[in-house]
């Protein structure tokens, strides 16, 4: 009988057993030559009897083909899929224990770790059960100032076949915590000159915000936030941290402009128009200049201006891809915020002739629900009476404005303090009569 077979029920090595007896079986099955079982036996038995875990790990990892192969035979023979599965997690388990319990020295766990996730990432077998290993391997690792650079690995590791196995939907649970792992790793590696932290946001930014658009639609439904949404935030986060114009961030910037323009809750433009990668680009490709020009409209353009750009660029709305029918009606929001600009009261007259339009009640709906105006209908008076809007342009104008209310605010709350206070002593100088009545 097999030593192999034959281990004792009390070694603290037994948890290694199941996949050793397992390879055994295998190596069998496959007609191996005798001699190389044997050979195999009494290196796993030595290294056993010397306690060497690394050892017994590599004997292991490198029999990874014979185990996925066979195992796939077993299938294709007739064997449940779940059963094979069952069999290979449980010899890619076993590795992954060991990488905890049998390293006793840093490069040993730091080349074991490689080689764990070098095996689960060159096959094409069992996707999800490669990516669940992967996961279960970057858990099993605690991050420390000599781990963190293989749990740095293993992160993108695990992203990018998510991403390459259309697996991604897996990683959306975890979208709220990517920032803070990374940020754990980051604490580890600020001294190593090798680590670009910026690097790595771009990296995870661009990753994400190319991955949501892919889910499943089951998958988008499911999400609390709309994933168009999501998505857009992710890719203003990648080009607020790229610099270099390059074929990557012309397309994300393309696909910006896109959802900018698309997108009914992006009003506020601004701000996006300040990315200095935008700004860069616009000053050497003459396509970016051109959406940066027309984005810029929502940023002070009306409807007339709208018509002077298709003039001007012939075909190149076309081109973008983007309906013209969304710019038309984002402007009419934002012309509508002008003209309520610094005013309470602004006619329903006035805001039909500058939007061209007749039905005005529902771009003004459209306007509140998205909180770029807090206002309401006056129908009887035929006014918009306006609480708040959207300030499309802020420069040296409105800063010197907001300065100017500001001042003023302040200036009424001094009165009111002097006022409080003289209140104060008149109360406490009545209260002294009475009491020495």
């Amino acid at each position: 009988m097999s030593k192999i077979i034959a281990a004792p029920n009390d070694d603290q090595n037994q948890d290694v057993f199941p996949v050793a007896r397992m390879i055994q079986q295998l190596m069998k099955d496959n007609n191996t030559p005798d001699a190389k079982i044997e050979q195999f036996e009494q290196s796993f038995v030595s290294e056993i009897e010397k306690d060497n875990g690394y050892a017994i790990f590599q004997l292991f990892a490198e029999q990874c083909d014979l185990i996925v192969t066979q195992q796939e035979k077993k299938r294709v023979g007739g064997s449940s899929i779940g059963s094979v599965q069952e069999k290979i997690e449980c010899y890619f388990s076993t590795l992954i224990y060991m990488l905890g319990n049998a390293m006793d020295t840093v490069p040993k766990l730091q080349a074991a770790v490689s080689k764990v996730v070098e095996l689960l990432l060159s096959g094409q077998e069992y996707p999800q059960l490669r990516l669940k290993m992967l996961m279960q391997t970057y858990n099993s690792i605690p991050i420390t100032g000599v781990t963190a650079e293989v749990s740095r690995k293993i992160f993108f590791g695990v992203l990018n076949f998510a991403a390459d196995n259309e697996l991604f939907h897996e990683m959306v649970v975890y979208l709220n915590d990517f920032e803070t792992w990374m940020s754990t790793w980051a604490q580890h590696l600020e001294d190593n000159e090798d680590f670009n932290a910026e690097a790595d946001k771009k990296e995870l930014y661009h990753l994400i915000a190319m991955q949501i658009p892919k889910l499943k639609p089951e998958v988008k439904l499911s999400m609390a936030s709309l994933p168009e949404e999501l998505a857009f935030q992710w890719l203003e986060k990648y080009l607020r941290y790229e610099t270099e114009v390059n074929d990557r961030s012309l397309a994300a910037i393309k696909l910006f402009v896109q959802e900018v323009i698309k997108l009914p809750s992006v009003f506020e433009v601004e701000g996006l128009l300040e990315i200095e990668v935008l700004q860069k680009a616009s000053k050497s490709n003459d396509k970016v200049a051109k959406m940066v020009a027309l984005l810029q409209l929502f940023v002070s353009g009306t409807i007339a201006d709208l018509a002077a750009f298709k003039s001007k660029h012939t075909g190149f709305l076309q081109e973008l891809d983007v309906p013209e029918s969304c710019i038309e009606n984002k402007l009419r929001v934002l012309t509508l915020c002008s003209l309520c600009e610094g005013r309470q009261e602004v006619p329903l007259k006035e805001i039909r002739e500058a939007l061209k339009i007749e039905d005005v009640d529902d771009l003004i709906i459209e306007a509140t629900h998205y909180n770029v105006l807090v206002g309401r209908i006056d129908e009887v008076r035929q006014i918009l009476t306006v609480q708040s809007v959207l300030q499309r342009k802020f420069g040296q104008k409105e800063w010197q404005h907001l300065d100017n209310v500001l001042e003023k605010w302040m200036g009424k709350i001094d009165l009111l303090i002097d006022s409080l206070k003289v209140s104060a002593e008149k109360e406490r100088a009545s209260a002294g009569k009475i009491g020495g009545a």
